[in-house]
C-alpha cells in the first residue's frame, strides 16, 4: 500500500509538470505575438527620512529630480511613465505644485504615474484629518485623470488594528512608535486606469502581498492590462526584503496572466510576463531611469485564478478535511 500511494503521488506530480511545461509553451508563442508598450521606469534611489523632503541643487518640489529623469525617458521613446512610492509630494495639497506638473507633463505629452499622500478625498467628505496612500495618473495634457487609494493598509506602520474599538490601544501604540506611524485611511475601491488601449491595475507596496486582493483588482478590467505596483522598501537597507517583495509579486502576473511592472524606489525594479520570465531587473540601491518594451495584449484575458481565486485554498482545505476524516474513521474501525 504505501508503494501504491507513493506511486500516485508520483503520477499527479508529474502531471502537474508536464501541464505546467506545456502551459508556459503555449504562453511563449502566445506573448511572441503581443504588442509592445515603451515604459519609463524612474528610480529615484532616496534615503527614507521621516523630516521634510531635501531636494538636489537645480530642483524643487515643482520641478523633482523625478520629472527631469522622466524628460530623459520621453525622449528616449517612453510611452508612459511611471514613478514608485517615495517621498512626500505635495501634488493634492499645493496648487502651484499641480499647475507645475500640469505644465510639465503636457510638454512631455505622455501620461505619467506616481504615487503622494492625499487629502482630497477627506476634504470632500468634511473629513480634514484623513491621509489616503494614493496613486495618481495624470494624462497626455497634465490634467489628473484618476486615482486609487490604497485599501490594504501596514498594520502599525499605516495604521493601528482595532483602534476604533480600543481608542487606549492607539494611544499607547503612538507612544511607542512615535513619528514611524502613520495614520493612513483605508481606500473604498479597487479600479484600473485607461491608458490608450491599456488598462493599469494600480497596487501600492504591501498590496502586492495578496493574491485573492490582486485578482479582485484585475478582474475588473475591461481590456488588457498591466498590473503597476508602486514601492518604497528603503526601510528595510541592504537586507534581501526587496528582492523577496518583488519576487512575490511575479506570482501576481503568473495567477492573473498579465505582464507586471514593480518600481521600487531603491531598486530593484521589475518588469516580468504572465508566463512568470523576468524580462528587465534594475541594479539595487541605484539611481538611474531605465526603459523597458513591455509586451501586452490589447485584449480581456482573465484567467482561471481571476475568475475563481478562492478554488485553489479551498480545494486545499477540503482535501485536508477529507484525508483527516479518513484517518480518524480508519483508526476508529481498527480500534472497534
Amino acid at each position: 500500500r504505501p508503494l501504491r500511494y507513493i506511486g500516485v503521488a508520483a503520477g499527479l506530480i508529474l502531471s502537474w509538470l508536464v501541464y505546467g511545461w506545456f502551459t508556459t509553451e503555449r504562453w511563449n508563442d502566445e506573448i511572441e505575438h503581443w504588442q509592445t508598450v515603451r515604459i519609463g521606469i524612474v528610480q529615484p534611489n532616496e534615503v527614507p527620512d521621516l523630516g521634510p523632503p531635501k531636494y538636489y541643487p537645480g530642483y524643487s518640489q515643482t520641478f523633482p529630480a523625478e520629472m527631469d529623469m522622466s524628460k530623459r525617458l520621453v525622449t528616449g521613446g517612453a510611452g508612459l511613465v511611471i514613478w514608485p512610492e517615495a517621498k512626500y509630494k505635495g501634488y493634492f495639497d499645493h496648487p502651484r505644485v499641480r499647475e507645475a506638473y500640469a505644465k510639465q507633463v503636457s510638454s512631455l505629452g505622455v501620461p505619467l504615474l506616481f504615487q503622494d499622500l492625499d487629502q482630497s478625498i477627506a476634504a470632500e467628505e468634511k473629513d480634514k484629518h484623513a491621509t489616503f496612500n494614493s496613486a495618481a495618473l495624470l494624462g497626455a495634457q497634465g490634467e489628473l485623470a484618476n486615482t486609487y487609494a490604497k485599501i490594504k493598509r501596514i498594520p502599525l506602520g499605516e495604521y493601528v488594528p482595532w483602534a476604533d474599538e480600543l481608542p487606549s490601544l492607539k494611544t499607547l501604540v503612538n507612544a511607542f512608535f512615535g513619528e514611524f506611524l502613520n495614520d493612513i485611511a483605508q481606500g473604498r475601491s479597487q479600479h484600473s486606469f485607461t491608458v490608450q488601449d491599456k488598462a493599469l491595475v494600480p497596487l501600492i507596496c504591501y498590496e502586492t502581498m495578496f493574491p485573492e486582493f490582486v485578482a479582485g483588482a484585475v478582474s475588473t478590467l475591461k481590456t488588457g492590462g498591466i498590473i503597476t505596483a508602486l514601492s518604497s522598501d528603503g526601510w528595510f537597507g541592504n537586507s534581501l526584503q526587496p528582492y523577496q517583495h518583488i519576487y512575490s509579486s511575479v506570482l501576481r502576473a503568473v495567477e492573473n496572466r498579465v505582464p507586471l511592472i514593480h518600481a521600487l524606489n531603491k531598486g530593484p525594479s521589475i518588469a516580468a510576463l504572465p508566463n512568470g520570465r523576468i524580462i528587465f531587473i534594475s541594479e539595487y540601491h541605484k539611481a538611474g531611469g531605465y526603459l523597458v518594451d513591455l509586451p501586452h495584449s490589447g485584449e480581456t484575458q482573465r484567467s482561471f485564478y481571476t475568475r475563481h481565486p478562492h478554488a485553489f485554498i479551498n480545494s486545499v482545505y477540503i482535501l485536508f478535511i477529507t484525508v483527516f476524516s479518513f484517518a480518524l474513521w480508519r483508526n476508529f474501525r481498527s480500534r472497534t
